[in-house]
């Protein structure tokens, strides 16, 4: 969770975006990579989502 939030204050203070959309769009891209894309560490090198199937919550 740290390091997303870590992203979000980079993606805000070092890109000029001229629109609120794409900042929300590069947002939204960075949640489904970090479900989805990015194995965890505390997760047993799997994903969010991975980890969520296996345990039988989705």
């Amino acid at each position: 969770m740290e390091s997303f939030f870590g992203l979000v204050y980079i993606l805000k203070y070092d890109f000029n975006y001229s629109h609120s959309n794409d900042l929300r769009k590069t947002i939204e891209k960075a949640i489904n990579f970090y479900n989805t894309e990015r194995p965890s560490f505390a997760l047993n090198y799997k994903t969010p989502v991975q980890y969520k199937i296996e345990q039988g919550f989705v």
